[in-house]
């Protein structure tokens, strides 16, 4: 768990559909379309990670930038914990090339890396795995139902896109490679440890599944698949609104050699004093943790193929000017994994200048509960496009009552 806490935060990502976010694409049709320019080149991004409540922002900055966690912020935690709480993140970065065919078509060319994890966890799991077991000498410390996912994959699509006077309509298709998947779940799981620590006693149904190395996971290929991308752009006579509906990785991919290992039974160790399960320095330990958990375990190992859904996204953006100065503006967002709920997110836009748009704007639903952002848009000389929005300031501010990390960024040029 700790180790996908680093990825959410230390991880720095970023996720496009050419862009999912209509203010840019707005902005990009508008000169690519309308103007000279044959060739337009961009990346464009998003990461999301966010907790039901539980894991507040200050917890998750000492761990990642510090690597420590004072008792004080696992205590604030702890008072924030409920029987079943939920952890999740992700981020893709997506490279693409737009070039024009003709006048009012074009062909788009997009390279990407995505990593999504997911987790829901019992406060007993969370507590076993930041203080240990100590605390729970006498006692049972129950896991079931906690469950953790990872996946990483890339995709590398070829897309058509063509305008039909105020409508512009896309499709690709891509070659989705994966490079890493891991998906570990107990579904019973009661770990006691007697009052004296001399007897640990784990009784549980417990089901790992693991592919791909822990090192690179670029281009590892462990497992292939196919995927459509989808978007739909509309433009107002008026050209008061405007309306973007993105669907993403709407796919599958078949991973080649998953090892799963399982067991549903009861295992006890004996004869060792056990003060905390996670910080053993005595040899005994040393020896057990060179050997094969898997096999002191007696966990059943197999090796399987298996079929996994991509995290798909969909998104409808709306735009509506209210003035020449100002905008209202409304997502809608679902990603398909567990434990996200679909957001909605409304804002403003207010244009500074020909050139700048400051954006503010509050969502709620995703990985969390409510969020608020500001960014800005803004078009810098040599045709290049700006778009940046965050929610670090909740993260300064509030960092012990708030949690999740959102930023998101477009970056684009036409030639």
């Amino acid at each position: 768990m700790k180790k996908f806490l680093v990825f959410v935060v230390a991880g720095f990502g970023v996720w496009a559909q050419n862009s999912d976010n209509v203010i840019v694409e707005e902005q990009n049709n508008k000169s690519f379309y309308s103007e000279k320019g044959s060739l337009l080149i961009g990346v464009a991004g998003d990461l999301e990670a966010n907790s039901d409540k539980a894991i507040n922002n200050a917890l998750v900055n000492s761990f990642v930038f510090k690597n420590q966690i004072a008792d004080n912020q696992k205590n604030s935690v702890y008072k924030r914990l409920r029987n079943f709480n939920s952890f999740g993140g992700y981020r893709k970065i997506e490279a693409y090339v737009k070039y024009k065919l003709k006048k009012n078509s074009a062909l788009v060319f997009t390279a990407s890396n995505a990593d999504l994890f997911n987790s829901v966890f019992r406060e007993d799991m969370f507590k076993l795995v930041f203080n240990g077991n100590e605390q729970f000498a006498g006692s049972t410390a129950h896991l079931s139902g906690s469950k953790f996912g990872f996946l990483n994959y890339q995709t590398f699509g070829l897309g058509y896109e063509v305008k039909l006077k105020n409508h512009i309509l896309g499709l690709g298709l891509n070659y989705v490679s994966v490079g890493q998947y891991r998906s570990y779940e107990i579904e019973r799981g009661n770990l006691f440890t007697a009052a004296d620590g001399t007897n640990i006693s784990f009784d549980g149904n417990v089901t790992l599944k693991s592919a791909g190395t822990e090192g690179s996971r670029f281009l590892n290929n462990i497992g292939s698949g196919a995927a459509l991308n989808l978007s739909y752009f509309y433009k107002s006579n008026s050209e008061r609104f405007s309306a973007l509906l993105t669907a993403t990785d709407l796919g599958f991919s078949k991973i080649k050699s998953v090892t799963e290992y399982h067991k549903d039974s009861t295992y006890s160790f004996n004869g060792i004093e056990v003060q905390n399960l996670f910080q053993f320095n005595t040899d005994e330990f040393t020896k057990i943790h060179s050997d094969s958990i898997y096999d002191i375990l007696n966990l059943k190992k197999e090796s399987k193929t298996e079929n996994i859904v991509l995290p798909f996204k969909l998104k409808a953006g709306f735009k509506y000017d209210l003035s020449s100065k100002f905008s209202a503006l409304a997502d809608l967002q679902y990603i398909y994994t567990v434990k996200y709920f679909p957001s909605v997110t409304l804002g403003t836009a207010y244009k500074l200048c020909n050139r700048f748009t400051a954006i503010a704007k509050v969502s709620a639903g995703g990985f969390g509960r409510v969020d608020s952002y500001l960014g800005f848009n803004t078009l810098l000389p040599g045709k290049v496009n700006l778009y940046v929005s965050a929610n670090a300031l909740e993260n300064i501010i509030a960092p012990t009552k708030t949690s999740g990390t959102s930023v998101r960024f477009s970056l684009s040029r036409i030639f």
